[in-house]
């Protein structure tokens, strides 16, 4: 859907960002598998810069909105077709994916081709995360349990104009960099949640997290064996991607991890 849109493929842009997060890789790594509910509240003076307007509510009881996960990859999204894209400010990215739409549609069928630049998170596990439509690219490396180091790309189509691979890196640094208006928001919960987890109190206490339990649904055109939820507000995504961490983590062997796509309940 993301890599192969285009018969020309991908390339990175030349450069990247390497920035230093005080908190566990874990945490941004499930944002990006799972939490849209986030959006619209951490992000609401950054979408009136960027949109002039609110983030739309993601995931309502009309939204064609999912999550999807299988081994712990995880990937979050609506059908809007352009809404990440819309987020970076730059007309000339959004026009470029509207004059190839039928493009996407006869190369990827739906519902890939109305999820290129929609409103959507990706990690595959464990800490490789993207931005489809706004095309950031990021590693979370961990250092130690509370310090990370973020090194983000710019990933576009080969066959793109230069003027529209240049607007995708201008929007990127906009928005997903360290003085971008979205990741600006972004850092501090992470750090926050890193150091409240670290608190006594909070290890006392039970947390919830069965939103979405009981969504799954079928979705046709996608691949066999993938575990798909309705609704993009949802932790399905986020049970699925802890589920295999703690499966590696408790694994004796490599022969001993299964490899499991058909439940996102946690033992």
């Amino acid at each position: 859907m993301f890599l192969d849109n285009d018969p020309g493929g991908t390339e990175f842009l030349p450069g990247s960002i390497r920035s230093e997060i005080s908190c566990n890789y874990k945490i941004p790594a499930e944002n990006f598998a799972s939490d849209a509910l986030h959006a619209r509240y951490t992000h609401a003076s950054g979408a009136q810069v960027m949109l002039g307007r609110q983030v739309p509510l993601l995931g309502g009881p009309d939204a064609e909105s999912f999550q999807i996960n299988a081994n712990g990859h995880c990937w979050e999204f609506n059908l809007d077709k352009r809404g990440n894209a819309a987020t970076l400010g730059q007309p000339l990215v959004k026009d470029y994916l509207r004059e190839h739409e039928q493009q996407f549609v006869e190369r990827l069928g739906w519902p890939r081709a109305w999820a290129v630049g929609s409103t959507s998170s990706v990690t595959v596990f464990p800490n490789f995360s993207f931005l489809p439509g706004q095309n950031t690219f990021r590693v979370w490396r961990p250092v130690s349990p509370s310090q990370t180091v973020l090194h983000t790309y710019v990933l576009v189509n080969k066959n793109a104009p230069e003027e529209v691979k240049r607007a995708w890196r201008v929007g990127a640094m906009h928005t997903f960099s360290p003085a971008g208006v979205f990741e600006t928001d972004d850092v501090p919960p992470w750090q926050g949640a890193t150091a409240s987890h670290q608190g006594t109190a909070t290890r006392k206490h039970h947390l919830y997290s069965a939103l979405g339990k009981g969504s799954r649904v079928s979705l046709p055109g996608l691949p066999e064996g993938l575990n798909v939820s309705k609704g993009q507000v949802s932790e399905e995504n986020a049970r699925a991607y802890y589920k295999r961490w703690r499966a590696l983590m408790l694994a004796p062997t490599w022969g001993d991890v299964i490899s499991d796509s058909t439940s996102t309940e946690m033992p």
